[in-house]
């Protein structure tokens, strides 16, 4: 019980740490499931990721145990919805951002999670006092502070606090990667990011067709990325496995990215075009 909780804390810290590193992108990625309105979807995408860290920090210190395993189920439940939803009726991309920008894994594996989740959830919480073991309430109750139980809830919160606040901070001082930097520095600008596995001929027609982009559109900033594993985050936000792909990207205000368009190489210049005037239409009318 004492690994099972670690394990299922540990992932939801990962997990909300992974999301709240870029919240647009996670937002965006939620509203292209349109299984809610907007007015719905939005709030949701902006709250999950606190939910899941506080959860995750309270399995991980061993405190309010039952209530984090008791809010995993729903939770795991309704992420297993989103991606029978999104298989069913193709939507949402063919990748989920259950894990955020962390991990890039089909609907099918992160319905697999999801399931395992809320399952792990519910034997947490039929064996919460034995899962409790070593964690903060167990130790709490161990060294018998004198706290009258009003005062130890307190405590317990106020560390779980102190956990999140941390873990947030965390997320503020991360080093960025020298291609999160660059994105960074185009605010309010869209952005085509070219990436391809090998430098060899059989690029350089789509490298000369998003050039022409480039030169056409002030408003487009444009980088090529050599997909080289030296850049952990560019691996993850711009996973390419195979054929060279264009990312059309349109930067938000705190400069993190929100991937719109995803093409796969060669590349048509009039659909690149098309996308790239409607993308800047939205911006425009935004």
């Amino acid at each position: 019980m004492l690994l099972l909780r670690l394990a299922l804390g540990g992932l939801f810290v990962v997990s909300s740490l992974s999301k709240l590193e870029y919240p647009q992108q996670f937002i965006d990625s939620v509203l292209s499931y349109h299984m809610l309105p907007e007015a719905l979807a939005r709030p949701f995408a902006t709250i999950l990721p606190f939910a899941e860290l506080f959860i995750g920090c309270s399995l991980v210190l061993g405190t309010f145990v039952l209530f984090a395993s008791a809010l995993t189920i729903p939770l795991g439940l309704s992420l297993a919805i989103a991606n029978i939803y999104a298989l069913v009726r193709h939507v949402g991309g063919d990748t989920c951002s259950c894990l955020g920008s962390l991990v890039t894994m089909s609907h099918t594996a992160a319905l697999a999670i999801d399931v395992a989740m809320a399952l792990s959830a519910a034997l947490l919480a039929t064996r919460h006092r034995k899962a409790g073991w070593l964690g903060l309430s167990y130790l709490l109750r161990r060294f018998n502070l004198g706290l009258e139980s009003s005062r130890l809830v307190l405590l317990k919160f106020t560390l779980v606090a102190l956990c999140l606040v941390t873990a947030i901070a965390f997320v503020g001082v991360v080093q960025k990667s020298p291609v999160a930097e660059q994105i960074a520095l185009n605010e309010n600008r869209i952005g085509l990011i070219y990436r391809y596995t090998e430098d060899s001929e059989a690029v350089e027609p789509d490298i000369d067709a998003v050039s022409e982009m480039r030169s056409r559109f002030d408003e487009v900033t444009y980088l090529r990325i050599l997909a080289t594993g030296q850049d952990p985050w560019a691996d993850r936000v711009f996973h390419v496995d195979g054929p060279p792909f264009l990312f059309i990207i349109a930067s938000q205000d705190d400069g993190r990215p929100a991937i719109r368009y995803r093409f796969e190489g060669p590349l048509d210049p009039g659909t690149v075009e098309a996308v790239i005037l409607q993308v800047l239409d939205e911006a425009a009318g935004a």
